[in-house]
């Protein structure tokens, strides 16, 4: 994993915590289209037994000890080592990576800002978010409610996140079905927030970098609820912009707010990143170029060639690829109501999986 390194400042007051790629770079049609898997027969028992043992529940994580109150912020500098290694830096806030006293690892969210209203909402929140269990979300472990400072803290994944392992060299080694795996993993923890709880969880701010992956490269969705809970509560006054550049519903952009159809606009653009490889912004030198901008006119030429990520190498079934494209681009519809829910995404994407493992059975 690659890290980032922040400066710390001693002398700071403690609670004082503030914070292009072109069309035509597009995929080369030759380079993906010399081994594409054609469509073959799927059979039932085909798809059992590829699904059986490809598509597996992993067993849960070691439970870590659970603080009883809010850690203070001289616990978060000490378990950051004075915020010294950066994971991930936010719209919302960075994360940084911590070692509990037990040994136990920790990545830690800081806040840039966060609602003028106090700690007792804060911690009203963040009690109701450790109570949230899924094998496809993260564990939270614990809170700091510092007058300045508000912070999560989450079990640690040792796999990276999604966009670090998309941009560095194991995403060379990621088949189709394996990225279909991960997608599946993302929809699943997704449904349950927003159809498992009540009241329903709101996202807010889902982005690659928001997801991680285990040691067995099973997907966790991080920083769940950090919007609130729908609906959502209005603050009195505004505080700073909810989301990630490229993940931005532009139905509610900038006015700070989201809903279930925005979790759903956002994880359509972590599939275009799985389907190409490709970031959801990247910065150019006069602008930047938007994955999603980028990805609409190469759509419409209907070559499946120029859409998928080269290092596939064109080993993919066809039908179950274009089945992910279209999806992908119900969920980034203009408008809320023209989405689908996630729920009915989930069911396209096993679908797709049980075609390209039954393909691989067929060619196998």
């Amino acid at each position: 994993m690659v890290f980032k390194f922040a400066t710390f400042d001693p002398t700071q007051d403690p609670d004082d915590f503030n914070h292009a790629f072109s069309q035509s770079s597009a995929s080369s049609p030759s380079a993906a289209a010399a081994t594409i898997c054609q469509p073959c027969v799927y059979t039932d028992g085909c798809i059992r037994a590829l699904v059986g043992r490809l598509v597996v529940a992993e067993p849960r994580e070691r439970m870590l000890k659970l603080k009883d109150g809010p850690f203070k912020y001289g616990e978060l500098a000490r378990m950051t080592r004075n915020f010294g290694t950066v994971l991930v830096e936010g719209g919302s806030g960075n994360v940084y990576f911590g070692t509990l006293e037990d040994g136990s690892e920790v990545a830690v969210k800081v806040f840039f800002c966060f609602s003028i209203r106090g700690s007792t909402e804060f911690q009203a929140k963040a009690k109701n978010l450790r109570a949230v269990h899924h094998e496809n979300l993260v564990p939270l472990l614990g809170y700091c409610d510092g007058t300045k400072t508000k912070a999560l803290i989450y079990e640690f994944m040792d796999g990276g996140n999604l966009r670090q392992n998309l941009s560095g060299d194991r995403a060379n080694f990621w088949t189709w079905s394996k990225r279909l795996q991960i997608a599946l993993d993302v929809a699943q923890g997704l449904d349950y927030l927003h159809h498992g709880c009540y009241p329903p969880i709101i996202h807010g701010d889902l982005s690659a970098a928001n997801i991680w992956l285990n040691e067995k490269m099973q997907a966790k969705i991080a920083d769940f609820g950090i919007s609130a809970f729908e609906p959502r509560a209005l603050d009195s006054y505004p505080t700073c912009p909810l989301g990630t550049p490229g993940y931005f519903d532009p139905e509610f952009y900038p006015y700070s707010r989201s809903d279930r159809k925005s979790d759903v606009y956002s994880f359509g653009i972590i599939l275009f990143e799985l389907i190409t490889g490709q970031p959801a912004v990247t910065r150019g030198a006069v602008r930047n170029v938007f994955l999603l901008q980028w990805m609409t006119p190469i759509i419409k030429t209907k070559k499946i060639q120029m859409i998928m990520d080269p290092s596939l190498q064109g080993k993919f079934n066809i039908d179950s690829a274009w089945k992910v494209v279209e999806i992908a681009k119900s969920c980034t519809r203009p408008t809320g109501v023209e989405r689908p829910d996630i729920t009915q995404v989930l069911v396209v994407l096993r679908q797709s999986l049980a075609m390209e493992l039954a393909s691989q059975c067929c060619h196998s």
